[in-house]
């Protein structure tokens, strides 16, 4: 089956922390908590089939407890996910972040090490899976 959209990049789940007061260094800061899914190529994917163009995305992320959930949401919002790449023992990435009672990040951390996975041979050997897409969008956030 052809596709209207295909989509090649990263996928990771969004934590973030907003503070209640301002961040003290070194120390538990009361605050709030979120976790949710993202990623450039994942966010426009997701996007894609809420305006119900069906969409395919290429990417690549770990064996673990987020990729489970990663798989259940692409399949309830009728995203492919069939050529990807689900790296055994892998860590899906993923985005950590905190935020002052404002809103404006302080400090992050970015796990994307499997990222690098979305090479130009694994691309290559996905070829015929994005060919045929009327339209195909590429996350610049992947390796060159």
């Amino acid at each position: 089956m052809g596709y209207d959209a295909a989509v090649i990049g990263g996928m990771n789940v969004d934590i973030g922390g907003r503070s209640f007061a301002p961040l003290v260094s070194g120390d538990s800061n009361p605050g709030r908590v979120s976790i949710s899914f993202g990623g450039v190529g994942r966010n426009i994917a997701h996007n894609m089939s809420l305006l119900k163009i069906r969409t395919r995305l290429l990417t690549a992320y770990g064996d673990d407890f987020h990729a489970d959930r990663f798989e259940a949401s692409c399949r309830e919002g009728n995203i492919d996910l069939g050529g990807s790449l689900r790296i055994p023992g892998a860590s899906t990435s993923a985005y950590l972040y905190l935020t002052d009672p404002e809103g404006e990040m302080s400090l992050a951390v970015s796990d994307m090490e499997v990222c690098e996975r979305i090479t130009a041979s694994f691309l290559s050997s996905r070829f015929p899976l994005f060919r045929d897409a009327s339209a195909l969008v590429v996350d610049a956030n992947i390796p060159e």
